[in-house]
């Protein structure tokens, strides 16, 4: 089975390693490899290695069809919120904020502006928050 699925655009899968890991289709095709390696969003993720960022684990293409690996995370901060029966408390909310926070600091040191923050693209898992969807991502040279 192609892990790159011509109808799928997110999915999950569990590799060899036995690692789950996220899987996300671009809905651009890109018919040479030197394109897929200089879009914005990979450049950031290879350079942006932080425990508040998602970790960008593989690029896949196949034919004119690219997918990006990473590392899974089980929900969003959205998605989280939602599911809660209670709102979430001070300290819950102080840490979201803190660890978004750390992770847009390391970025703009590297002199990158993410564009897209919102509870969506902030993801969580055991109390972590993760950046992701570098989409829209842009660097400012100084």
């Amino acid at each position: 089975m192609a892990l790159c699925s011509k109808h799928a655009t997110k999915s999950l899968v569990i590799i060899s390693s036995g690692e789950i890991v996220a899987i996300k289709k671009l809905k651009s095709k890109y018919s040479h490899w030197e394109q897929c390696v200089n879009l914005p969003e990979v450049k950031s993720l290879i350079q942006l290695a932080h425990p508040n960022i998602v970790a960008l684990i593989e690029i896949i293409k196949e034919g004119e069809l690219v997918c990006f690996v990473f590392e899974f995370l089980e929900m969003n901060v959205y998605d989280y919120m939602k599911s809660r029966e209670k709102v979430l408390n001070e300290i819950q909310i102080r840490n979201i904020i803190f660890q978004t926070l750390q992770g847009l600091a390391y970025m703009h040191s590297h002199n990158y502006i993410h564009r897209d923050i919102k509870p969506e693209n902030l993801l969580y898992f055991h109390d972590t928050i993760k950046i992701a969807d570098f989409g829209l991502i842009t660097q400012q040279i100084s």
